[in-house]
């Protein structure tokens, strides 16, 4: 995601884009994502959270998956 789009999602109600660097996998993706909110402070253990990527991770323009994620 680019700092563009996430000012942009930031406008919806309920939504809290983060930026994470980018991967290649997405187990490694989800990891990234669930160390980087727990830092923050945003999620804790047992949390859901809902995640948007495109499979495969890293292609610009390919959102297909939507994941409901349990922290």
């Amino acid at each position: 995601m680019h700092a563009a789009v996430a000012r942009q999602l930031s406008l919806v109600w309920g939504v809290l884009p983060h930026l994470i660097p980018r991967t290649f996998a997405t187990d490694e993706l989800l990891s990234q994502a669930d160390e980087f909110l727990s830092k923050m402070g945003v999620v804790g253990p047992g949390d859901l959270v809902v995640v948007t990527l495109g499979a495969p991770v890293a292609s610009c323009g390919s959102t297909n998956l939507m994941k409901l994620h349990r922290i």
